[in-house]
């Protein structure tokens, strides 16, 4: 005879199982791959076959303060760096060959190193106080430039690292390339047909580049709120 009292009891195991599981989604994890199908010579273009590479950039999604001209400090939500970051500094794209952004982030343990990486190798778990360190804060208005040539194969990753000025806030961010003909809708960063990108969590984005052009991105959480904070950049 079926018996409820063993039942409730094979539920409340069941549970203190799933309780127990290790939770593998609360890490940065960064994806850039040295090479690709489309480019397997990586970093290094096939005039003949294909002039591209594979580029990569690594942002965060955060808050920070914008000084106006009077002076004054505007607090804002906003992209920050965490690629790059010595190419933007002089006026450059932030964005990298896979060799490039492969390469260690030699910063954090010396000060007086030129920061030319990004924080981790290949596919590699992204230690989180690292980006933290680095993410908070740290939002620029406008966003990072991007740039990328035809032919290219582009992987963009964005690291969500919360509003540390507005802890009261949980707000989510996404990348959209306005106007871009993405390589698929899932990529797209609008969250009816894409993901969005919770605190502690990221995302890589996939793009191609087939036409040549100027565009811009933002998020695309509430627009309206998010644009006029200060997500937006140029691509």
């Amino acid at each position: 005879m079926f018996s409820t009292s063993w039942y409730l009891r094979g539920l409340a195991a069941l549970s203190l199982c799933v309780l127990t599981l290790p939770v593998a989604a609360q890490s940065f994890r960064v994806q850039c791959p040295q090479t690709t199908t489309l480019h397997p010579n990586g970093s290094t273009p096939d005039e003949a076959n294909h002039p591209g590479v594979v580029k990569c950039q690594h942002i965060a999604g955060g808050d920070g303060f914008a000084t106006m001209a009077d002076g004054t400090q505007t607090y804002l939500f906003g992209f920050g760096s965490l690629s790059g970051i010595d190419q933007i500094k002089n006026g450059l794209p932030g964005t990298q060959t896979a060799v490039n952004f492969n390469k260690p982030y030699t910063s954090l343990t010396d000060p007086g190193a030129t920061d030319t990486a990004t924080l981790a190798t290949d596919g590699a778990v992204v230690d989180t106080a690292a980006i933290m360190n680095l993410g908070v804060l740290s939002a620029n208005e406008p966003a990072p430039l991007m740039a990328i040539d035809e032919d290219d194969e582009f992987f963009l990753t964005l690291s969500n690292v919360g509003q540390i000025m507005r802890p009261d806030l949980f707000e989510q961010h996404t990348v959209h390339f306005h106007g871009y003909p993405n390589a698929s809708s899932y990529f797209d960063g609008v969250p009816d047909a894409s993901a969005a990108i919770n605190i502690a969590g990221s995302f890589t984005y996939y793009y191609t580049a087939p036409d040549a052009g100027t565009y811009f991105w933002h998020c695309h959480i509430t627009p309206p709120e998010h644009l006029q904070m200060g997500m937006v950049g140029q691509l």
